[in-house]
């Protein structure tokens, strides 16, 4: 187990930003793809805002290797990823569904049976609609999850190196087989093997693991995640995602302290509710905006606004007090608080 250090208040910063741009995304590029006769904000777009996912998902990695790393068995690790998920994601899936219902929007309705098996976050699984599209990620996130379950419950965590270049090299393998020929085989691996986004997740790992042993194996897979991105996405693309890597090896170096500051901090904070609540609702507004001609750029303030509220509200008043219930009724968590409150007395 790696030594435990400071928090790092610098990782909810970047996840506050990484939301922040794909609500712009949203608002603008998104917006103006499903509902193009709406003219809201003219030329003012945020076209590569969708790129904050793949922030999410270098976060995760390190994020879910750190949690891993303290578990003691894998019923703990479940418990801790179903706790922070699955309230703040059932009041949103019932807040989305109840507006999007109540003033319709357009192509994005789905129907209560539907809505009841969004519910259990498995829509993606079972081909269901999801009750607000933004929600395709926890697909990717739950299929990471049980991956690196799998790992934990066969011990090889501490082979995480050998791992990352088994899961690359099958990205590589996938990537060179012919679209046409073997594309059952390629979609059911792509599907299992999350391979359009694992070097995203391999590389928060690698950064964690950065943390402890400045080794150069780490660096390695790193430089084979930043190839496997530029053949995925191009140039463009995997320059910005170079750029996260940049910002993430500064971060494990302590060079991006004074991103601890209280509104980013917050915006991190409420960064997941913050996710789940903009997308439809976001759009329901902006649709209420361009009937009423509320169409210059300023106004993509009023949805964010709301968007940061509703969020906020579902982070301190549901989310929070329902988790800090729910770790008080866990024996497993109660016994990791009295060793850390009995090594303090020592």
């Amino acid at each position: 187990m790696i030594p435990s250090k400071k928090r790092f208040y610098e990782l909810d910063a970047f996840r506050g930003l990484a939301a922040l741009a794909v609500v712009f995304y949203h608002y603008t590029t998104r917006y103006n793809y499903f509902y193009p006769t709406n003219d809201m904000f003219g030329d003012f777009e945020f076209k590569y805002g969708y790129l904050g996912v793949n922030l999410f998902f270098i976060i995760s990695g390190f994020v879910i290797y750190l949690t891993l790393d303290k578990c003691s068995k894998l019923g703990e690790f479940a418990y801790k990823r179903i706790i922070r998920l699955y309230p703040a994601y059932i009041i949103s899936v019932v807040l989305t569904f109840t507006v999007v219902t109540l003033f319709g929007l357009a192509g994005q309705e789905v129907s209560i049976k539907n809505a009841i098996i969004n519910l259990t976050m498995l829509s993606g699984f079972v081909n269901v609609p999801y009750v607000d599209g933004a929600y395709w990620s926890l697909t990717i996130e739950l299929t990471f999850y049980f991956i690196m379950a799998l790992l934990f419950f066969w011990k090889l965590l501490n082979k995480i190196v050998i791992v990352s270049m088994l899961w690359l090299s099958i990205g590589l393998i996938h990537l060179t087989l012919p679209e046409l020929l073997f594309q059952n085989i390629r979609q059911y691996i792509e599907l299992m093997g999350i391979l359009n986004f694992c070097h995203l997740f391999i590389a928060g790992i690698m950064f964690y693991l950065l943390r402890a042993n400045n080794h150069k194996k780490y660096y390695g897979i790193l430089l084979l995640c930043l190839v496997y991105e530029f053949l995925l996405n191009g140039v463009l693309v995997g320059s910005i995602v170079l750029s996260f890597f940049i910002l993430f090896y500064l971060i494990v170096l302590g060079k991006l302290q004074f991103l601890n500051h209280i509104a980013l901090v917050f915006l991190g904070t409420i960064s997941y509710s913050l996710y789940l609540v903009h997308q439809n609702i976001g759009y329901v507004i902006l649709n209420i905006m361009n009937d009423w001609n509320l169409t210059h750029p300023i106004y993509i303030a009023l949805p964010i606004v709301i968007s940061v509220l509703l969020a906020s509200i579902i982070t301190f008043y549901i989310e929070k007090p329902i988790q800090a219930y729910l770790i008080k009724r866990y024996p497993v968590m109660k016994g990791e608080k009295l060793i850390k409150t009995s090594r303090k007395a020592v």
